[in-house]
């Protein structure tokens, strides 16, 4: 009779242990997530992040999920208080939960946005999160898809090559840019178009391109791409 009774308290406390245990881990985690987008030029058929530049448009978000009675609390009707670079962005209120900012400056390699979050029971609760800042990048690309480049170098039998400049993460739209090709640090007579390719003809076994891409409106926005060429046919 004793040693049943002792085995009914073993099993007593296992059910009530395992049940505690299995309700905590059923329980969904709370936290607050903050992310960041930005508007920087990018391909079409670009899938990577699209980076921040220098005048573009960030936009951050945070989502707090803050899990209490039972289901996800109404983070609407928190009031969020925004900082950029550790100064208040003058950006606060209920339900505010996304912040827009341009980059400005140069040099900048990044930027820091906080909240503050307060509950209505007066707690606080901050998030922050660090920003990269870029420079923009140009890729030269042949606009044949059977030759293939290799570490900024391409080698064919053509007799010439039709070359296009591909720009990244410039803040603006493609309109805004404008284009300078060399051709062995030779300026070369182009319109000044992005969408307009530079023929290079097979004058000499190897050729170094260039090409700067700049905003039309400031030019110190700006990126440079190159491309050696080698005809091996010459």
């Amino acid at each position: 009779m004793k040693k049943n009774l002792i085995l009914l308290i073993i099993i007593g406390i296992f059910a009530l242990f395992s049940n505690v245990f299995f309700t905590q881990a059923a329980t969904p985690e709370s936290f607050f997530y903050l992310s960041w987008e930005a508007d920087s030029l990018t391909p079409i058929d670009y899938s990577g992040k699209i980076l921040a530049t220098v005048d573009g448009v960030i936009k951050v978000s945070v989502q707090p999920l803050i899990y209490s009675s039972g289901a996800y609390a109404d983070s609407s009707q928190w009031s969020y208080r925004w900082y950029l670079n550790d100064e208040f962005a003058n950006v606060d209120g209920v339900g505010i939960k996304q912040f827009r900012f341009r980059v400005k400056g140069y040099n900048e390699t990044i930027q820091t946005v906080k909240v503050k979050i307060t509950f209505p029971n007066g707690i606080i609760q901050e998030k922050s999160i660090i920003i990269p800042i870029i420079s923009p990048k140009v890729v030269v690309k042949s606009n044949s898809q059977s030759l293939i480049i290799r570490d900024k170098a391409l080698s064919t039998n053509e007799s010439e090559i039709s070359l296009l400049a591909i720009p990244y993460f410039f803040s603006g739209t493609k309109n805004s840019l404008k284009i300078k090709w060399y051709l062995n640090d030779e300026y070369q007579n182009h319109n000044g178009l992005i969408s307009s390719p530079l023929v290079v003809k097979n004058d000499i076994a190897n050729n170094l391109i260039k090409v700067l891409v700049s905003r039309s409106d400031d030019s110190l926005i700006r990126g440079i791409g190159q491309l050696t060429i080698n005809f091996l046919g010459i």
